[in-house]
């Protein structure tokens, strides 16, 4: 190979690696297949070490975006015995992936027998393969000894690495251990807190595996007596709620925010934060009612807290009447618990949404400016007063929403709440009271008879046709709206899907007796 294509091919090497940290990778895997391809033509030297190169990186990228079969069929396409330790290591994984694990358990253990030196980076690589050795194993014959040993021996060398202890605790559960296990599960989790880059598969793990166990009768008791301390402080025990959730296990998610708000205070500074996490819970499960009860709770104990010019005590002026939410004297106008409605007021518009694109050119920086000037605190106030909305229209209870609109919509004036942690509660916020400017009045009308009513099961879109009358093979029905969180774009994450179906079940369970069901995406159950 000649210095001027050696420069060449390194040249563009370094290209593909540039668009592969800029996250466009399927440039990036062109131009590395690319560069591959004209280095395999040299037999030197220079020319196998980049066409090696090039092979591992096409196959992480594959590896990256799940496709096994290709980042296998990419490293093969070398002689197994040019791979560095980097492309075994890779090679083991797509075969431990498409469940080939006898191969993966030699491909790891060759990498392993590439590692000779001393240095803390050997001793650490040593450890992964040896793990992963012990996974492969241990996924052909759950009864393998010896990825018991080997993981008991990673252990005692390194207390503290992540996959070993989570793949020992995963053992001990799949054996009757639970209890032993949680804390275990529990340091893996408080490690990867605290690891800048964390492994996202080992996080994955311990959150599934946490779920699962958290989810056994008596766990969320026996995970109490295994934390203390910080461990133990609302943001810790609302952080293991959200774990729970986010794997559809709704009960014990419930049961930790509930110790998480009783050992909360405004002082402590979550109180505000549980209480919305807390609320959007109650809501997956269909329980408006205790989200409502909940929110005027803590209202009632702030009731100077503020977000602008509006209090809490405002606030409950309109709704602290309210005894259920789910009295249809609330849908149809006539309540005598809170203000009657009322004509809305132009709603404040925010004008056009602007996505700025960052510039990918190097050494380029964007101007970061402040989307809003309302502080974490009042963020989540306003989150609430957002999100008691939804859950309001949603459960039917209509009439005090034109007056709460005209109390709280100006603090929204010159504040992008779209860019904000409350993105969600003010996109609901919009919807809701969007929908409603077009209301002439309350449904005066509406009944509730078992043949006049058809359930709208959707995610945002059952706002819209909510509460409204339609007519249905030549009959009045009336729509009430089911929403379903994730429900339009489940297919695409796996933990909305999870939480989405944990919904839906709840769904059925609460409403057996339903005779019509509009289920919007329903191919995706």
């Amino acid at each position: 190979m000649s210095q001027q294509e050696q420069a060449n091919l390194v040249g563009m090497f370094k290209e593909a690696l540039a668009l592969q940290q800029r996250g466009l990778l399927k440039k990036a895997r062109q131009k590395f297949q690319a560069v591959a391809k004209r280095a395999r033509k040299f037999s030197d030297a220079v020319g196998l070490q980049l066409s090696s190169l090039c092979e591992e990186s096409v196959a992480n990228i594959f590896l990256h975006n799940k496709k096994n079969k290709e980042a296998k069929d990419c490293l093969q396409r070398s002689k197994t015995s040019t791979l560095g330790l980097k492309g075994l290591f890779l090679l083991g994984q797509a075969c431990f992936e498409l469940k080939e694990y006898d191969a993966a358990a030699k491909y790891f253990s060759k990498a392993k027998s590439l590692v000779t030196g001393s240095s803390q980076e050997d001793v650490g690589n040593s450890q992964d393969l040896r793990v992963w050795i012990a996974r492969s194993l241990y996924a052909q014959d759950a009864k393998s000894v010896e990825a018991l040993k080997i993981y008991e021996e990673v252990l005692t060398e390194n207390p503290q690495h992540g996959m070993a202890t989570i793949q020992y605790a995963k053992i001990a559960v799949e054996r009757g251990k639970a209890s032993q296990a949680i804390a275990h599960i529990l340091q893996t989790l408080i490690i990867c807190s605290r690891t800048p880059k964390v492994n996202p598969e080992l996080l994955d793990c311990a959150k599934s595996l946490f779920a699962e166990v958290i989810a056994m009768p008596g766990m969320v008791d026996n995970l109490m007596q295994n934390i203390a301390g910080a461990a133990q402080s609302p943001p810790a025990l609302g952080y293991l709620a959200t774990v729970a959730k986010d794997n559809s296990v709704l009960d014990p998610c419930i049961d930790l925010l509930e110790r998480a708000l009783k050992l909360s205070s405004m002082q402590e500074g979550s109180l505000l934060n549980l209480t919305l996490g807390y609320m959007h819970v109650l809501e997956l499960t269909f329980e408006c009612q205790g989200a409502f009860v909940r929110f005027k709770e803590v209202l009632a104990k702030e009731p100077d807290l503020k977000v602008g010019s509006v209090s809490n005590r405002d606030v409950l002026k309109i709704l602290g009447g309210i005894t259920n939410v789910t009295n249809r004297d609330l849908l149809k106008g006539t309540s005598s618990e809170c203000p009657k409605w009322e004509a809305i007021d132009t709603l404040c518009d925010e004008g056009k949404c602007q996505v700025i694109i960052p510039s990918i050119e190097k050494g380029v920086k964007e101007e970061k400016k402040s989307c809003t000037t309302y502080n974490d605190l009042e963020l989540d106030l306003l989150g609430m007063w957002f999100a008691v909305i939804k859950i309001l229209y949603i459960a039917g209870c209509v009439q005090p929403l034109p007056k709460l609109f005209k109390l709280i919509d100006s603090l929204r004036d010159g504040q992008e709440l779209h860019l904000t942690s409350i993105r969600n509660e003010h996109a609901y916020y919009c919807t809701v009271s969007q929908v409603l400017e077009h209301w002439s009045g309350p449904q005066v009308d509406w009944k509730e008879e078992k043949d006049d009513i058809i359930y709208f099961v959707a995610d945002s879109h059952s706002v819209a046709p909510g509460w409204q009358k339609i007519s249905w093979h030549g009959k009045a029905k009336f729509l009430v709206p089911l929403l379903v969180t994730g429900l339009k774009c489940s297919m695409l994450v796996k933990v909305t899907l999870a939480v989405v179906h944990a919904t839906i079940v709840q769904l059925i369970l609460s409403f057996r007796q339903i005779t019509d069901i509009l289920l919007s995406s329903c191919t995706l159950l």
